[in-house]
């Protein structure tokens, strides 16, 4: 059985294999863009998604990019992509060994996501997962009710001609968001971090459902915002009346 360790990132010690490392590396496997799993590495191998992505937030890198479903041989192993179902190039990464398969999920989601490729299970003989909410304290309500909460509360304070601000990260679930409220008929704007990622997604073929708009305070009236939890406390934010 292959070995697995933990040291900032996942690392198969037979292999010599890095998924996700904190810090930089040779060479990485990246299984998603998101900034607590990609970092300065010389060469990555990821999604052309992820790949994109990650220029855009790290800079450039060599890039060994694979495509959902493309089986690649890199000697003594062979990796496979397929995908998560978190955020755009979102990868489960099968590690195929002398007739062993690992698969290490990174971040996953089994529920339908609007702006995402479905998650895939695929089969193995060992599977390292992603849980950050594995714990069973945690319960998620079925995502129509978050919806439903959410077009509530832009409702409310539009119907009050207030600014309608949605907080969420960057890349991923400001995109879930937009595509949600886009097909509910929301009139979007999106601040600037927002706006270049999805602009990536487009850029990617990813189409959603309406046009938006870039954060322009002098436009904002009937119109929800998104932007990053980041954002909370600056002025862009305090200062909406």
């Amino acid at each position: 059985m292959l070995r697995v360790e933990y040291r900032d990132g996942l690392y198969l010690p037979d292999l010599d294999l890095w998924f996700d490392a904190d810090g930089p590396r040779e060479r990485c496997v990246i299984s998603h863009a998101h900034s607590d799993h990609i970092a300065e590495h010389r060469r990555i191998v990821a999604t052309p998604e992820t790949a994109r992505l990650f220029q855009h937030r790290r800079g450039e890198a060599e890039v060994e990019a694979l495509g959902y479903g493309e089986r690649r041989d890199f000697g003594r192993y062979a990796l496979t992509m397929f995908p998560a179902g978190h955020c755009l190039g979102s990868a489960q990464i099968l590690v195929e060994s002398s007739g062993e398969r690992l698969v290490y999920t990174g971040d996953v989601k089994l529920r339908p996501n609007v702006a995402a490729e479905a998650a895939v299970v695929v089969p193995c003989d060992t599977l390292v997962m992603e849980s950050t909410f594995g714990d069973p304290q945690y319960r998620f309500p079925p995502d129509v009710a978050t919806q439903e909460r959410l077009y509530a509360a832009c409702d409310r304070a539009l119907s009050d001609d207030r600014v309608p601000v949605v907080l969420a990260y960057a890349l991923g679930k400001s995109q879930e968001a937009l595509e949600l409220l886009l097909r509910r008929g929301y009139r979007v704007t999106l601040h600037g971090s927002v706006w270049n990622v999805s602009e990536i997604y487009r850029e990617c073929g990813v189409k959603f459902a309406g046009p938006y708009e870039r954060y322009d305070r002098e436009r904002l009236r009937g119109r929800v915002l998104i932007a990053p939890p980041g954002c909370r406390r600056q002025p862009m934010i305090q200062n909406i009346a």
